[in-house]
């Protein structure tokens, strides 16, 4: 069901979802076990704009539009 698998044994199964609602793109944390970093900050929910830094467990990323 996920678009994206990453395997790392710290990530959840289903850590994260990336939807685009209301002209943004928005990352929700799936109750997670570890949480996110957004840009260094613990987040459950955040805007996206490019360039933010994704932090999941040792998995960083960067959003690009």
């Amino acid at each position: 069901s996920n678009d994206i698998h990453i395997s790392n044994k710290n990530i959840s199964r289903t850590h994260f979802s990336i939807v685009f609602k209301t002209s943004n793109y928005m990352i929700l944390d799936n109750n997670s076990t570890n949480g996110m970093i957004i840009n260094g900050y613990k987040l459950k929910n955040s805007p996206l704009k490019h360039g933010d830094i994704i932090e999941i467990a040792d998995a960083t990323f960067t959003f690009y539009l």
